[in-house]
């Protein structure tokens, strides 16, 4: 998925859609905003076994946005998210372990558990301002048994009828 400084979805593949199914709509409704839908309780919240990890690595990004922008509207979802239930605050007296390379992101979706890492690109040093406040988030399978799942959701998107692309269908 490819998100604006806001966090808000600029574009997204089938793949979100897959993994967002059951997500309030009102969450997926434009400007469906990525942090939301990952912490709300109506969003993936649920769905996530190490929540307090993901989320308190969510809020650090995000805390580290703030601090390079002094956004108000960054601070007040940063507020709106620490809110909500089970969510983890960054807490900066406690660094992260260098020995712990990724994080993880675990979900439970239907019967299955998945297990993912993510990476983020931005592009440091785009001529247009548009391109230089973008992130796309890439997230790939961290174990057999994630690569089978998605390779079978792969296959139960083809068959099924095309997945929209925007995020205005997420």
């Amino acid at each position: 998925m490819v998100v604006d400084r806001e966090w808000n979805i600029v574009a997204a593949n089938r793949g979100v859609a897959y993994v967002t199914r059951g997500v309030a709509p009102e969450l997926l409704a434009p400007p469906a905003n990525a942090l939301r839908i990952a912490l709300h309780p109506d969003g993936m919240a649920p769905r996530i076994s190490n929540l307090a990890e993901w989320s308190r690595y969510l809020l650090a990004r995000l805390r580290r946005a703030i601090e390079a922008t002094r956004d108000p509207g960054l601070e007040s979802l940063y507020q709106e998210l620490v809110a909500y239930p089970g969510v983890t605050p960054d807490d900066r007296a406690s660094p992260a372990d260098p020995n712990d390379v990724l994080l993880m992101h675990e979900l439970q979706l239907d019967d299955r558990r998945l297990t993912l890492f993510s990476t983020l690109t931005t592009f440091g040093t785009a001529r247009d301002l548009t391109l230089a406040e973008l992130t796309i988030e890439a997230f790939y399978p961290a174990d057999p048994q994630t690569t089978e799942a998605l390779t079978a959701a792969v296959r139960e998107i083809h068959r099924g009828s095309r997945a929209p692309r925007s995020a205005a269908h997420i």
